[in-house]
């Protein structure tokens, strides 16, 4: 029997979970008492992976430099592009929690939120 590429094992794999979400569409408590917590566990190891791979990565292609000069511009645009982007992710939160706060409350005030996280004193 042949081996499948890769792509195929992919895609065969995206079918079968599909076809798997659609069987398990009608029991939601089966799926969120013992296939969700799973499924976090697996996220939150994506995610505590991707910062010091990301680093690594950098500091390989930093290392790998013959040229000084060459590695402060590369650094200094890196951290430039670093401080931009968690800028921007900054603003993104924040934007979004006053749109969820003011669907919620119809107000963005952080009094209005206090309130009703104390039960409206």
């Amino acid at each position: 029997m042949k081996k499948l590429s890769l792509t195929s094992q992919i895609a065969l794999a995206l079918i079968l979970a599909i076809a798997a979400g659609m069987l398990l569409a009608d029991y939601p408590d089966f799926v969120n008492e013992y296939i969700k917590p799973w499924g976090t566990i697996f996220l939150n190891l994506l995610k505590f992976i991707v910062a010091p791979l990301v680093f690594f990565s950098i500091m390989s292609g930093i290392l790998s430099m013959n040229d000084v000069k060459k590695v402060g511009k590369l650094g200094l645009r890196a951290m430039l592009y670093f401080m931009f982007t968690t800028v921007v992710a900054g603003i993104d939160r924040v934007v979004d929690m006053a749109r969820t706060v003011m669907s919620i409350t119809g107000d963005a005030s952080c009094a209005v939120v206090m309130q009703r996280i104390q039960g409206d004193k």
